[in-house]
C-alpha cells in the first residue's frame, strides 16, 4: 500500500472519500456492494490476486467505512459520486481505468462510464442494472430502525459479521437506497447502446437476473457469466471462480 490518504470534494468540502492504492500496473478501480467497504475486497480474496497485476484503487463508498456518510439523498446520486471519483482519478493522475463494481458499486460504476466514458477502458459489472426503479426498495424500513431492523433483515450469523454490521450507519444506507430507488435510470425498450467493452456477471438465483440480461444487449461488445447456484450475494463470495474469467477478459485486446 502506498498511503491512506482522503479526498476532500470539490463540491461539499463536509464530504471526504476515502482511498488506498495497491500493487502496480494498469489502474483498477474497485467498487464494493452495499454494506461493504474497501475492506471487502481483501477478505474475499480479490485484492491479493488483482494487485499483482494491477494498481488497485479501493475507495469506501460514501456511506461506508471511513468515507463520510451523510444523511440527505443529494449526495448519493451520481451526480455528486461521480465527479468525486473523477476528482481522485484526476489527482492520480489517472487519465484511463478499468472499473469493476459489484451491486451498488456497478451501478456507480457504469453512471460513472456514461458520464465520463474517455476515463474507461473496459468496465467489469456484477449483480446490478442500472434500469430505472419502479418502487421503493423493501429494504428501507428495515434499516429505518437501525441495528435492530437490519439485524431481522440480515439475520447474521457470525460474531464476526454481528459486530461488523452492528457498526453501520443505518440512517446512511437508508438514504442511499432511497435516492437510488427513486433515481432516474435507463428505460426498458428505449433504443440505446453502449460501446465499451463489459463483462457482466450475476448468480443462476440473483433475482435481477431477467434484467440484467436485458441489460447486457445494450453492449456492442460484452461477455457475460452465470454463476451457477449462487445466489445475488455467492455470486460475489465465489471470487475463485470469477477471477481467471475477469483477468482474461482485461488482457484481452
Amino acid at each position: 500500500m502506498r498511503n491512506i490518504p482522503y479526498i476532500v470534494s470539490n463540491l461539499d468540502p463536509a464530504i471526504q472519500l476515502y482511498y488506498e492504492i495497491h500493487g502496480d500496473g494498469k489502474p483498477l478501480l474497485l467498487l464494493h456492494p452495499l454494506l461493504g467497504s474497501h475492506e471487502t475486497w481483501e477478505r474475499l480474496g480479490y485484492l491479493n490476486k488483482l494487485s499483482k497485476y494491477y494498481t488497485v484503487i479501493l475507495i469506501d463508498e460514501l456511506g461506508h467505512g471511513k468515507s463520510s456518510k451523510p444523511h440527505e439523498e443529494k449526495y448519493y446520486l451520481p451526480e455528486f459520486v461521480v465527479p468525486l471519483i473523477v476528482q481522485l482519478l484526476n489527482l492520480l493522475e489517472i487519465s484511463k481505468v478499468h472499473i469493476f463494481g459489484y451491486s451498488m458499486g456497478a451501478w456507480y460504476a457504469f453512471w460513472f462510464y456514461k458520464f465520463n466514458p474517455v476515463y474507461v477502458e473496459k468496465l467489469i459489472l456484477g449483480g446490478m442494472h442500472p434500469f430505472r426503479r419502479t418502487e421503493s426498495d423493501p429494504r428501507i424500513p428495515y434499516f429505518n430502525q437501525g441495528w435492530e431492523g437490519a439485524k431481522k433483515l440480515l439475520q447474521p450469523k457470525s460474531l464476526q459479521r454481528i459486530s461488523y454490521l452492528r457498526t453501520q450507519d443505518y440512517k446512511a444506507i437508508s438514504t442511499f437506497l432511497s435516492a437510488f430507488s427513486r433515481y432516474d435510470g435507463l428505460i426498458p425498450g428505449k433504443q440505446i447502446s453502449f460501446s465499451i467493452q463489459c463483462f457482466i456477471f450475476f448468480g443462476e438465483d440473483d433475482p435481477m437476473k431477467s434484467q440484467i440480461l436485458r441489460f447486457s444487449e445494450l453492449f456492442t461488445s460484452y461477455q457475460i457469466y452465470e454463476v451457477k447456484h449462487s445466489t445475488h450475494d455467492l455470486a460475489f463470495i465465489r471470487y475463485n471462480l470469477i477471477f481467471p474469467k475477469l483477468i482474461d477478459f482485461l488482457n484481452d485486446s
